[in-house]
């Protein structure tokens, strides 16, 4: 796999020969290039047809396009978009396009995509079993300097079932090692392997893949960017007892964190749950879809990629929102009466209002049967305290104003609300708080307790601050 390389994480570049699937006997010269920032991308040396059928710009989307690299890997290539043409002298034409994925390995996959099991790796998978898989064995006294001995463990290390996905997970200690009579390289590892009950396609391997990484993701309180992606077929005969497995990796862009977490110990170990909830792929399964909004936005606000702090207080209050109306979808009276006051209310606008003015107005009426934010964090400081006690995680009853006189102002920007908000470095502060008590309630609801994460919060790198936190938010910053 282009020079024994296969991850996400580095840049690649192979010459080769490509063909549209029918009419392999036009192949083109081009070179394909991956880099993680900017996806794959392919160069043509002439048209992947005969002079007057060449694909154009306004052509469209080549969905599959078949090739073979100088060093004999099989190149599969996905929604190659065409980018731009360039005439060379002699009437040569180079066509550039961008590829949205890109599979490479040792067969090409039937035109179905359809895979027996797929291979994942992503940032902190090895910490999620806390194994040692290469140890250094004792020598003797007598025998220092003369040798050393290694030991390198493989194989199971873990297993879950997803009954609801109908698929199971296994987690694998694997090993790769170079030696050229004088040096070694020996790198340990863990893979997560998705085995569906039956053959499915790309895009099922690529959303389970994702979702798994993401309730791993819940797991450490911490964004983790895939890294590697394989996906396997079956395995065939290339001489006499010797079979070999079809494999391709996949290469396409990969959102990374702005800055790299540095979380290394789980909040619950993967081991943790086939000891104690065995069925919580299971519940993942069922609740992904419903909390996939709230996901989103805690992880967009855990990868840091905004610059302000107030742009990250009002993701993660947003969040909060998203995820208070999955979880207590009540309105402050039945539909029936709300619909009353609705019609009375709108109603009572005057003749000759401004029909801007009038839309606006039964726009704001529209959602005024939903509880305010103030009232979902009082009755969520009210649940918290009953799971976990008083001045839970340092959030208390008191900071409530504060946190929604800071979410009306950046929202709104009233200008009566300026001095009652909170100041750059309390909103740092109360996002990750709010990041930490969502990722621990979203745990909380696919069965995982709150004591089962307690060890884990208090050696997290950025919530164990919170952990035994008697102090109240700062309250209004001082005007200046």
């Amino acid at each position: 796999m282009i020079d024994g390389k296969c991850d996400l994480t580095t840049a690649f570049a192979c010459n080769g020969y490509f063909w549209l699937d029918d009419d392999a006997r036009s192949a083109v010269a081009g070179t394909l290039k991956y880099h993680p920032e900017t996806g794959s991308s392919l160069e043509l040396l002439g048209r992947l047809r005969p002079l007057g059928i060449g694909i154009g710009i306004g052509i469209g989307t080549i969905e599959l396009l078949r090739g073979v690299s100088s060093k004999n890997e099989k190149l599969t290539l996905l929604n190659c978009v065409p980018q731009r043409r360039q005439l060379q002298q002699g009437f040569f034409e180079i066509q550039y396009f961008f590829c949205e994925v890109a599979l490479v390995g040792n067969f090409h996959p039937e035109p179905t995509l359809a895979f027996r099991r797929s291979g994942i790796r992503f940032d902190k998978l090895d910490h999620w079993l806390k194994s040692d898989y290469v140890k250094i064995n004792p020598v003797s006294g007598d025998d220092i300097g003369r040798g050393l001995g290694i030991t390198v463990s493989a194989g199971p290390q873990g297993a879950l079932e997803c009954e609801r996905g109908g698929y199971k997970v296994h987690l694998n200690a694997e090993y790769s090692s170079k030696a050229d009579g004088y040096n070694v390289a020996l790198n340990a590892f863990t893979t997560l392997y998705i085995e569906p009950d039956a053959p499915k396609d790309l895009h099922w391997f690529f959303d389970e893949g994702r979702s798994l990484r993401d309730f791993a993701a819940l797991c450490f309180g911490s964004p983790l960017p895939l890294k590697s992606v394989k996906l396997l077929g079956g395995q065939v005969s290339i001489a006499d007892g010797i079979t070999i497995t079809e494999v391709v990796a996949a290469f396409f862009i990969e959102q990374t964190p702005a800055t790299p977490s540095r979380a290394s110990y789980p909040l619950i170990l993967f081991r943790r749950f086939e000891l104690a909830a065995p069925g919580v792929l299971s519940a993942w399964h069922e609740k992904r879809e419903q909390f996939q909004e709230v996901i989103d936005l805690v992880f967009l606000v855990l990868y840091g990629h905004h610059t302000r702090p107030e742009v990250g207080f009002l993701l993660i209050m947003q969040a909060f929102e998203a995820f208070d109306r999955k979880v207590n979808p009540g309105t402050l009276t039945s539909p029936e009466k709300f619909k009353e006051v609705y019609t009375a209310m709108v109603g009572a606008i005057p003749q000759g209002t401004p029909n801007d003015l009038r839309q606006k107005m039964k726009a704001a009426i529209q959602y005024a049967n939903e509880p305010s934010l103030r009232k979902r964090l009082k009755l969520f400081h009210e649940r918290l305290v009953s799971l976990v006690g008083l001045e839970a995680y340092g959030f208390k009853s008191s900071s409530i104003e504060s946190l929604v006189q800071t979410r009306n102002y950046y929202t709104h920007y009233p200008e009566d609300l300026r001095d009652k908000t909170l100041s750059p470095s309390f909103m740092v502060r109360e996002t990750d708080r709010f990041s930490m008590l969502l990722v621990v309630c979203l745990l909380h609801e696919i069965g995982v307790t709150i004591d089962q994460t307690q060890n884990g919060l208090f050696l997290h790198d950025k919530f164990r601050r919170f952990i035994g936190d008697t102090k109240a938010p700062a309250g209004p910053k001082t005007p200046t």
